[in-house]
């Protein structure tokens, strides 16, 4: 595991990022980080990355937000669901996690699928980064607020609706409730 930065960030209008509206955040800190950097098939470079942000004012509750299309794109964790939850989940208190699954989308619009020619990047998509990553997230909360959470949940439509269902799954005691919208 890898911190590639971590700072604190102070109440306002977030610009948007590709589906996201413009969301407001409160303060809070944020962090990014990353596991496994590695060069695949074809000599591209791969790593699982994440962003968590952690409210100032946090209502003891973790959210990892799931991802869209095929991923590859460091999407923020606001918990909007792509502007759909309104507040977002940042603003009413939960610390939220998201991950690139893995893999950096070549158009920067996660409909890039020729990460999926290498096999560990595959297994990445699959499960392997939701799992490492919610591990390290919660980590990282217990040692931002001295506790850990008090509820753990996870939302997510479309891949990440796939994603919830593979957390319900495989990773039963990740989480007190899943949220799994239209599942690809």
């Amino acid at each position: 595991f890898k911190v590639l930065g971590a700072r604190s960030v102070r109440a306002g209008l977030m610009s948007s990022f590709v589906y996201d509206p413009a969301t407001r955040v409160p303060n809070h800190c944020l962090v990014r980080g990353s596991f496994g950097k590695r060069v695949g098939v074809n000599g591209r470079a791969f790593q699982i990355r994440f962003e968590l942000r952690m409210p100032d004012n946090w209502n003891g509750r973790f959210l990892f937000e799931g991802g869209a299309n095929m991923d590859g794109v460091d999407w923020p964790a606001y918990g909007t669901l792509f502007g759909r939850e309104t507040p977002s989940a940042l603003q009413r208190g939960f610390s939220v996690v998201r991950t690139n699954s893995g893999h950096t989308s070549l158009n920067n619009d996660s409909t890039d699928g020729t990460w999926a020619l290498d096999q560990q990047a595959r297994i990445d998509y699959a499960f392997h980064a939701l799992d490492l990553v919610t591990v390290k997230a919660k980590q990282l909360v217990l040692a931002y607020y001295g506790r850990p959470a008090k509820r753990s949940y996870f939302m997510g439509c479309s891949n990440g609706g796939r994603q919830a269902l593979l957390a319900a799954e495989r990773y039963p005691n990740y989480f007190d409730g899943i949220v799994a919208g239209a599942a690809a």
